[in-house]
């Protein structure tokens, strides 16, 4: 079940020849869970040995033969990100609902330093304070909320676990690439203006990747255009442009 932050939380059960019924709500260490396990909490969570937040005992009158339903209000669950298990206990049977409250998210794109992470609340907006955790390693956010993640030499989806101000977390999946650059160009060369003692204009328009992603081509150093050719009477011939000056919003 989930819920808004603000939300007040009840949970409806159908009850038959339950005299006496036990609810326990037990708060969840969400970091420390997913930190460990890392896998998502369910309803058959290992509750051996924690100590209940809240415990209450309800006792009823209904006819056992007599299916009933009863609306329980939970106050005991605060407005704020939280995961709760609530437990009922009663005519020798356990029923357990996990409820949730607040949600961390998160987007990426892939920028020259790695994967550039905005870590989002439950309402889509950047989340002040926020960190990241992949394996044992904690990448702390700006005051932007965002994270860079550097690339990897073991590229793929990984789980990582996402992690407010208030130790709350949630789990996500993550795809870390590997630092891959490809530069590609597109040209146009008039056909017509390849004539023997003449003068032809190529039109280049290149393009950097890293990962996929196209970048900056800034981040080239030096860059150089060869050029070769076969004419009619197979005689080749070699031109070479040296110390390019490539700007991403221009042809050359």
């Amino acid at each position: 079940e989930t819920f808004a932050i603000d939300d007040a939380v009840s949970l409806k059960m159908h009850l038959k020849n339950v005299p006496k019924l036990l609810v326990k709500v037990f708060e969840i260490n969400t970091l420390n869970y997913y930190r460990s396990l890392g896998n998502e909490v369910s309803t058959d969570i290992d509750l051996d040995g924690l100590v209940a937040n809240s415990r209450e005992s309800h006792e009823f009158d209904f006819a056992p033969q007599l299916k009933t339903e009863k609306e329980f209000q939970l106050p005991q669950i605060p407005n704020r990100r939280g995961l709760w298990v609530v437990e009922f206990i009663g005519g020798g049977k356990s029923s357990r609902a996990v409820i949730r409250k607040g949600a961390l998210g998160l987007i990426n794109r892939t920028i020259p330093q790695g994967e550039l992470i905005t870590i989002l609340d439950e309402e889509n907006q950047a989340l002040k304070g926020a960190s990241l955790w992949i394996g044992q390693k904690q990448y702390e956010g700006n005051k932007n909320g965002r994270v860079v993640i550097p690339f990897s030499n073991n590229p793929g989806t990984r789980p990582v676990v996402i992690q407010d101000s208030s130790a709350y977390a949630t789990m996500a999946k993550l795809v870390q690439p590997r630092e891959t650059y490809r530069v590609t160009a597109g040209m146009h060369l008039d056909q017509e203006g390849l004539r023997t003692g003449g003068r032809a204009t190529l039109i280049l328009r290149p393009t950097l990747e890293v990962a996929g992603q196209a970048i900056s081509l800034s981040k080239i150093e030096s860059a150089s255009l060869e050029l070769s050719s076969t004419d009619l009477k197979n005689l080749p011939a070699r031109m070479s442009v040296r110390n390019l000056k490539l700007m991403s919003d221009c042809e050359f």
